[in-house]
């Protein structure tokens, strides 16, 4: 809210600098024209060219005064210190190459506690933050990993993260992506952030054969005639799932270490 306060402020600003240029420059023209006429009297106006780096001046110097504000102002990344929020991005192996994730190793991460669990198919190594949220890195990481064996059987992976808040009958969010076909890669990770989030986030990662794609393609078809839409996941041969449970405290100067718990929900 105080950065909406701020943009309008501003905007305001700009219209009344705007405006003080246009009346100057009437009234300026005014003077010229009575001065050759040889009836000004008084002291010289400044020149257009000065009252405008004048205004500017002033402008810039409002400018810098509001951002020295808002960056000492407590909670200006998130105005309302009450608002939870957690999102998170998806990432191919090829997507992590020239990274930053590439600095994060698969053993130990400093400043993370380390989570890991194994199914028939996947082997996952979660990491969550144990200090207080800040923008700069990420509060979340589950590396995922295909073991059970030669990933030249499927073409296709399907992923999607949902976030159910405590509470809640249902999932309050969900979103993913289906990729095309092509070489799959035998390891992906989930990256997120999170504060002040009572809930649970779930990733799941699948992989489909040719004929897993097909029936996929031939339900959807059918489905659209009906305007429903079909879960993809539920025609990947394999795959993997997981649970984040956060609670409130995690992400803020609160934490005592045990606000996030990674659990293996269901594997195939």
């Amino acid at each position: 809210m105080l950065c909406v306060i701020c943009l309008i402020f501003l905007a305001v600003l700009a219209a009344i600098s705007v405006a003080s240029v246009a009346i100057y420059l009437r009234i300026y023209t005014k003077w010229v024209n009575r001065r050759l006429a040889g009836e000004a009297t008084g002291k010289p106006l400044w020149s257009p060219l000065r009252f405008c780096l004048t205004c500017a001046g002033v402008f810039v110097g409002i400018l810098l005064a509001l951002f020295l504000f808002l960056a000492l102002t407590p909670g200006g990344e998130n105005d309302n210190p009450n608002l939870p929020w957690i999102s998170y991005q998806f990432y191919s192996q090829a997507d992590m190459e020239g990274t930053y994730l590439e600095g994060f190793s698969l053993e130990e991460n400093p400043g993370y506690t380390r989570y890991a669990a194994q199914d028939d198919h996947f082997r996952y190594t979660c990491f969550l933050s144990q200090t207080p949220h800040d923008g700069m890195h990420p509060d979340f990481l589950v590396f995922v990993e295909y073991t059970g064996g030669d990933l030249a059987d499927y073409n296709t992976f399907g992923f999607y993260g949902a976030i159910q808040k405590e509470g809640a009958d249902d999932f309050s969010g969900r979103g993913g992506f289906m990729s095309g076909s092509g070489t799959l890669e035998p390891m992906v990770c989930f990256v997120g952030t999170a504060c002040q989030f009572d809930g649970t986030f779930t990733g799941t990662y699948g992989l489909l054969t040719p004929e897993d794609f097909d029936r996929f393609q031939r339900a959807s078809e059918e489905a659209s005639e009906r305007d429903e839409i079909v879960d993809e996941m539920t025609y990947a041969s394999v795959k993997a799932q997981f649970t984040i449970h956060f609670t409130a405290a995690f992400g803020t100067d609160a934490m005592t270490g045990s606000e996030g718990q990674f659990s293996l929900e269901a594997g195939q």
